[in-house]
């Protein structure tokens, strides 16, 4: 009767997900079940998640050593902002599918939106004091990551394709590149007043794009699998890129 319970809530997709314990029960034999009961009985229920995507959201100032919230996506298809100070959770937001990619922009005392890149391939939107995230786009390939390059949203596919949208969500540009794109970050170089993106690919090469056109090329030792471009130490501009091979490079 409990084996048929489950197995009538796991294939409902609108029930909640099983704990470990309880998949654990699905899958043992018949005639260990009721052992496995005997012996797990005063366990209690614990769901148990893993973090996919961790962004921040500056909380009441924009200055660039103002407290920050901390913003974070889990495999449950949850989404949690984090007190900064005492941690406790401030938001929590179901989404329709596992996010992996979060951007944020404003603040979170006054108004703020989140970008949340899903693994479904959907684009939504979380704003401040909504009950729902809004759904904006859909994708033709999975995310491989999404930028904010002022008032336009920045995405790569898995298809190969480097694609810009406006705050309308209306698409302006798509670009096909020559290889398989494996990161995408943003470039704020303050000091030549340049905004842009780069684009890290499997053939080690990093592109660097201002709006659809490409202005520069580097290569690196490996396959670049993240990149951060801005502060580091004493230097004001820097890119850091870590490899498949988890070596970090820094490019001043």
């Amino acid at each position: 009767m409990l084996h048929d319970m489950l197995e009538s809530i796991k294939s409902d997709s609108d029930a909640v997900p099983l704990t470990p314990l309880s998949t654990k029960f699905l899958q043992t034999a018949p005639h260990q079940r009721t052992h496995f009961v005997a012996v797990y009985r005063e366990n209690p229920l614990k769901r148990q998640t893993v973090i996919t995507a961790l962004e921040t959201l500056k909380k009441s100032h924009p200055d660039d050593d103002a407290i920050s919230c901390l913003i974070i996506g889990t495999e449950n298809k949850d989404m949690y902002i984090l007190d900064p100070e005492a941690f406790t959770v401030l938001v929590k937001q179901s989404l329709p599918s596992q996010p992996v990619f979060l951007r944020s922009t404003g603040l979170y005392d006054v108004d703020f939106r989140i970008l949340v890149a899903c693994r479904n391939g959907n684009i939504l939107v979380m704003k401040k004091g909504a009950n729902t995230p809004k759904f904006c786009i859909t994708l033709n390939s999975h995310p491989i990551g999404i930028e904010r390059i002022g008032k336009n949203i920045v995405i790569a596919t898995m298809d190969k394709n480097l694609m810009c949208y406006n705050n309308k969500i209306k698409n302006l540009w798509s670009i096909p590149m020559p290889n398989h794109i494996t990161c995408l970050a943003s470039m704020d170089f303050k000091a030549k007043t340049f905004k842009g993106v780069l684009v890290g690919m499997d053939n080690s090469e990093i592109r660097v794009y201002r709006d659809k056109f490409l202005v520069d090329t580097m290569t690196v030792p490996d396959i670049p699998a993240m990149m951060q471009f801005g502060k580091y130490d004493r230097e004001e501009s820097t890119l850091i890129v870590i490899t498949k091979s988890v070596d970090s490079t820094s490019l001043s």
